[in-house]
């Protein structure tokens, strides 16, 4: 027999619900963004709503034992796993301005050429003057967003200005050549 504890967070609340035999318990994990349902023996389970843990008795052999260890395992990666992309630009007189508290990104591309991108629900860090991160726990809204931030500049084939993600792969062009 092994005994697994999960800890979790606060943020995160837990239902139980038995079931008419008295057998089984259905354990529900969640919180407004992550779900977990799990189906447990009411012998192999023990609950401390104080502490918000939740103590499992696993069978080491089991087939149920070892989903059940691999369902928790992904969960509890799920929290604390975060997706990012690196942003690059090039240009003189480019430059972005990051407003952490109202959540956007304002890009300055010549004097006419003002553009405002807001990000919800993705954190964003400056590296340097030219490059910046963005990371979230949504791989499909972290694309979204970049795809958008990327088409506020394209770059120029032909002097490389512009906004691109880091591992962009781009070939320089040749200009006309005067006769």
């Amino acid at each position: 027999m092994i005994f697994r504890n999960v800890y979790l967070p606060v943020i995160f609340n837990f239902l139980c619900i038995k079931t008419n035999n008295e057998k089984t318990v259905h354990v529900f994990v969640y919180n407004n963004v992550i779900f977990l349902k799990l189906k447990i023996n009411t012998k192999n389970l023990y609950l401390n709503k104080e502490t918000n843990n939740i103590k499992l008795l696993f069978d080491e052999c089991s087939n149920t034992s070892i989903y059940m260890n691999n369902t928790i395992n992904k969960f509890l990666k799920n929290l604390y796993s975060y997706n990012f992309l690196k942003i690059k630009f090039k240009g003189k007189g480019y430059k972005i301005k990051i407003l952490r508290k109202k959540k956007m990104i304002q890009f300055f591309f010549g004097v006419s050429h003002i553009k405002i991108t807001f990000l919800k629900k993705i954190i964003i860090k400056k590296l340097s003057k030219y490059k910046f991160l963005l990371k979230s726990k949504s791989i499909h809204r972290l694309k979204k967003i970049s795809n958008k931030i990327v088409n506020v500049r394209k770059i120029n084939p032909y002097t490389l200005r512009g906004l691109r993600l880091s591992k962009m792969v781009i070939i320089k062009r040749k200009g006309k050549k005067g006769v």
